[in-house]
């Protein structure tokens, strides 16, 4: 996991003119790497840590852009379900199951497996294309509720989501705020 974040904070430190805040929610034996990994960001990098309550992780996803993880090694992606569960367009690295889980240019974006231009390229342009990100996460969402719900929901039986949305709907007009993009990272450390 620490090589997605490597890859994440080297993306990220491509984007000098963007603004942008990440807000990574986990806990883990690598949290003290993390942090000094993103030190170099100040304030515009906030490590919550383990999130007991739904209602603050539902509302880290209702307030993020955009969910991005590299993905490196990752398996299946269950937390990329997750974000998009919750209206979350996806930027993540096309690793093992990823792409079974992520439509590229439609809940996301899948770049190339630790193509650190390829993933701030990419990120760059979503953070500048809000009504992209707005149609990818109402298809995301839509996508979880039609298409991965059936598969994915009898591997929660110890693991509790947030209650998916009744009916799809486009994020609410002040989502997007022009002074900093909201970027988050869920994800045990």
């Amino acid at each position: 996991k620490f090589a997605s974040y490597r890859i994440l904070a080297d993306a990220l430190g491509r984007l000098p003119d963007r603004r942008w805040t990440l807000d990574i929610a986990g806990d883990g034996e690598a949290r003290a790497k993390v942090e000094r990994l993103f030190a170099p960001w100040g304030p515009r990098v906030r490590l919550h840590g383990t999130i007991e309550h739904h209602a603050r992780l539902t509302g880290l996803y209702g307030d993020a852009d955009l969910f991005v993880w590299p993905a490196v090694n990752e398996a299946y992606g269950m937390v990329l379900l997750e974000a998009q569960a919750m209206g979350c367009p996806v930027l993540a690295g096309a690793y093992g199951g990823v792409a079974s889980v992520v439509k590229h240019d439609e809940t996301g974006i899948l770049t190339q497996p630790g193509d650190i231009t390829a993933f701030a390229d990419a990120l760059s342009g979503l953070l500048q294309n809000r009504e992209r990100l707005r149609r990818y996460g109402a298809h995301a969402m839509r996508f979880v509720r039609q298409e991965q719900q059936p598969r994915w929901r009898p591997s929660l039986r110890r693991r509790q989501l947030p209650q998916l949305p009744r009916r799809l709907s486009l994020p609410r007009r002040g989502r997007f705020r022009p002074s900093a993009n909201r970027v988050v990272r869920r994800l045990d450390l």
